[in-house]
């Protein structure tokens, strides 16, 4: 039992029926014995045989409920939790339990007022405002629940857990404000410069000085544009264009804090105060400087977590960098270091799996997915993956039946019914492939499903389609290439003008 829960059991058992008669006394101890003990499901039954005999004893509706949730039922912990609140609406513990059993039900909504109470009682119960957190992220409110993961991070500061969940909430607020920014200003200098950073992270540098140059025709004036450019100057062993550039960067004004109070805010690393700044604020600038600490908060949350002995969250997080910056086989040693310290579990086993196909070790992965379809064998994505490995190992007539299962599970999976199309092609049956190159068109992105669709459609008898589709291969290839050559021609970093 976590110890917390052992807390508030005890406070919860510290209740006893003196005034009843001997026998139900007996039992109750008799409960409190078999919670101390753990074994949870025989003390629900004792509680439960209380309960009939005393059915408005609120202490004991709260022993029942605490019994049956520790028992892994929480939908049956619900009702007497709700019964001891009517009857003495304070109840620590079973306000406690009440919305763990709401979040264990999947009902976060109903988790967040009893969590609250709690809270608001024991600021300073860590698992509490771990489960609020929770709930709160469960309704979509991660800003609120960011507060509590904060909170909690403070209460138990050796718990990874807790720093990994804060650096992914803050992440993930980076992220939505991203998102705000390149809906409703995907051209202005402050997107650019955004995406500029995150090219920088990945060591694309010739993106990057593209991005801040034409952040610096928007915006010449824009603080940190020239200082972007002059990292990338370090970076790329041009130190004298670095130096130019950052005399420009400082030749630049500084901001009126009057004005610019929320970028002067994160220029003195005050990320919450940029946030409450920006709050509502969906101007070019204010999502800029938001998204930039929400960012900022994130990364220090994982330098925590980096910081603490290695862990599950640790292996986790650097896994999830390695995939994101393209690095497949570093994520696939994170995703087993954290299989050490987790073994058998079917998310970690998924995401090992995923990395393992990323990285084109298709013998891997396909044994992986075929364990854990045998688990789930209705799953979309599982058959795709175990389906898409058979495929590039050659084994095309094993695929097609698990890509078959993909496409009928999920017809809108366009990845699926991709891959599907190339297994019939493979084995001559072009014209069921049509429907699915058809369908998956609007993720071409190189020409090649326009390529294989003329070759369908030419299996099929159709000359005149495929002649135009093979048509309009080549014009996206052409169209690709000259994009190609335009953007290695702007790209290409050049001294400060």
């Amino acid at each position: 039992m976590h110890p917390f829960f052992a807390c508030i059991t005890a406070i919860a058992l510290a209740g006893g029926l003196r005034a009843q008669p001997p026998d139900l006394v007996a039992e109750s101890q008799r409960g409190k014995q078999l919670m101390a003990a753990g074994k949870f499901a025989e003390a629900a039954h004792v509680y439960e045989e209380i309960v009939r005999a005393v059915p408005n004893s609120a202490g004991m509706l709260v022993n029942l409920g605490m019994a049956r949730y520790m028992a892994h039922q929480p939908e049956k912990a619900i009702p007497p939790l709700e019964s001891a609140l009517k009857i003495q609406p304070g109840i620590l513990p079973a306000l406690l339990f009440l919305g763990a059993s709401y979040l264990q039900t999947g009902a976060p909504a109903k988790a967040i007022v009893p969590l609250g109470r709690v809270v608001q009682a024991k600021p300073d119960m860590a698992q509490a405002r771990q489960m609020l957190g929770d709930a709160l992220a469960g309704v979509g409110r991660l800003e609120e629940a960011a507060e509590h993961y904060r909170h909690w991070a403070r209460l138990d500061p050796s718990n990874p857990q807790a720093w990994y969940t804060l650096g992914l909430t803050y992440e993930t607020l980076s992220q939505q404000v991203f998102g705000e920014l390149e809906g409703t200003a995907p051209e202005s200098a402050e997107m650019l410069a955004l995406v500029a950073e995150v090219r920088v992270t990945e060591k694309q540098y010739r993106s990057a000085y593209f991005l801040y140059h034409e952040a610096l025709k928007r915006r010449p004036d824009m603080r940190g544009l020239y200082a972007g450019l002059a990292a990338v100057y370090e970076a790329t062993g041009h130190r004298d264009w670095a130096k130019t550039a950052m005399e420009r960067e400082e030749g630049i004004p500084g901001p009126d804090c009057s004005v610019d109070r929320a970028e002067c805010a994160f220029g003195q690393g005050d990320d919450l105060a940029v946030i409450k700044l920006t709050a509502g604020k969906k101007t070019p600038g204010a999502l800029y400087w938001r998204a930039r600490a929400f960012s900022r908060l994130a990364a220090e949350a994982f330098v925590k977590l980096n910081q603490l002995p290695p862990s599950l969250e640790g292996h986790e997080l650097m896994a999830r960098v390695h995939r994101a910056q393209g690095r497949h086989l570093e994520a696939v040693r994170e995703w087993r270091n954290a299989l050490k310290l987790a073994p058998g579990d079917p998310a970690l086993e998924r995401e090992l799996a995923i990395s393992l196909h990323q990285s084109r070790n298709f013998k891997e992965a396909q044994a992986v997915f075929a364990r854990l379809l045998k688990k789930d064998p209705g799953s979309a994505e599982l058959n795709f993956y175990l389906g898409d490995c058979l495929l590039n190992l050659q084994r095309v007539e094993e695929a097609i039946p698990y890509l078959e299962k993909s496409v009928r599970a999920d017809p809108k999976f366009l990845g699926a019914r991709s891959s599907l199309a190339r297994a019939y092609l493979a084995v001559h049956r072009g014209a069921d492939a049509i429907p699915h190159l058809r369908a998956a068109l609007p993720i071409d992105r190189d020409g090649s499903l326009h390529y294989q669709l003329a070759r369908a459609l030419r299996e099929a008898g159709d000359l005149a389609a495929a002649r135009e589709m093979m048509r309009k291969y080549q014009e996206i290839r052409r169209n690709k290439e000259n994009e190609r050559r335009e953007l290695e021609k702007a790209a290409e970093i050049r001294a400060p003008e």
